[in-house]
């Protein structure tokens, strides 16, 4: 029982503690007022460059949705010309 005494007096002295709070928030702000500026001038390369061709497969896929006929043509193509009859 010395032992769960022992604890329970640890206890009751960690209770009595106030734990001490410190901001880190304003180191961290200032080292970012500090820091240098991200480059991304390679993304935004990139990123220009993956956008002007986009645009042009799209503008190639739009001309040859709009040139190809249509599949079933073919297929009603008979019950047309018997319908003339």
């Amino acid at each position: 029982m010395d032992e769960l005494e022992a604890i329970e007096k640890l206890v009751t002295r960690a209770r009595r503690e106030t734990p001490a709070v410190n901001s880190i928030a304003d180191g961290i702000l200032a080292q970012m007022r500090h820091s240098p500026p991200p480059r991304i001038a390679g993304l935004s390369v990139f990123a220009i460059v993956s956008a002007a061709a986009a645009t042009i497969v799209m503008a190639i896929g739009a001309y040859f949705w709009l040139a190809s006929p249509d599949p079933l043509t073919e297929l009603y193509a008979p019950l047309q010309v018997g319908l003339l009859w």
